[in-house]
């Protein structure tokens, strides 16, 4: 169960939203770990075949494969000392994620 802030100062404290975020990453990643690894498998792939991934290219194989979709775990695909952001952004394709802006990445040492 996650503490609520109870207080002013909470609202606003940094190291207990960091600690929230890693909580909820976890919540999010535990039952679909195998999952998970496939598509990191997808993303070191599609990185080494175009230069850059986004999640919407790891999930639109994951979903051609039959896999489900990642869901909430799916903010965890890119941790990890492999994966550098490049600064570039892409708006998403899938519907259900309203155009929002995914981060391009690349595997680190790779151009």
């Amino acid at each position: 169960m996650r503490p609520k802030p109870e207080c002013q100062r909470e609202l606003f404290n940094l190291p207990l939203g960091e600690q929230l975020k890693e909580v909820g990453i976890q919540q999010a990643v535990e039952p679909r770990d195998d999952l998970l690894g496939r598509a990191r498998q997808i993303g070191r792939a599609v990185a080494i075949e175009r230069g850059t991934v986004t999640a919407d290219d790891v999930q639109r194989r994951l979903i051609a494969e039959g896999s489900p979709p990642l869901g909430n775990a799916a903010g965890a695909l890119f941790r990890g000392h492999e994966w550098e952001f490049t600064g570039q952004w892409k708006k998403s394709a899938r519907v259900s994620n309203h155009a929002r802006q995914n981060r391009v990445w690349r595997l680190v040492g790779r151009l």
